[in-house]
């Protein structure tokens, strides 16, 4: 199975399905009524026995606690009193963070 590779176009208009996310079994769903699969998690033949749903599990708690980390790195780097705490090397391994978080 070959990967689905995003063009440049699509993953700088696309938006992410809205948050947050739900594991059944190994498959991916969002949460609206009428949620559809969003991923579904499988092993190759050749790839052994691999951790299916807890592989989905780790996916969709990754997705949920994105937005909340992002907001706190950021929070942490604005905040004057917390700021002066850090020395520039930690302030410089956040950004570093926070610019990968936020990469397409």
């Amino acid at each position: 199975v070959e990967p689905i590779v995003a063009t440049e176009r699509e993953t700088s208009e696309a938006k992410a399905t809205p948050t947050p996310w739900t594991v059944d079994g190994n498959s991916i769903r969002g949460t609206s009524v009428d949620a559809p699969c969003l991923a579904l998690i499988q092993n190759r033949a050749s790839a052994g026995d691999l951790p299916m749903k807890a592989n989905a599990a780790f996916i969709v708690r990754a997705v949920n606690s994105h937005e909340d980390m992002l907001a706190e790195l950021k929070g942490i780097i604005e905040r004057d009193d917390t700021v002066a705490l850090l020395d520039s090397i930690k302030r410089e391994r956040i950004k570093v963070v926070i610019a990968k978080a936020e990469s397409k």
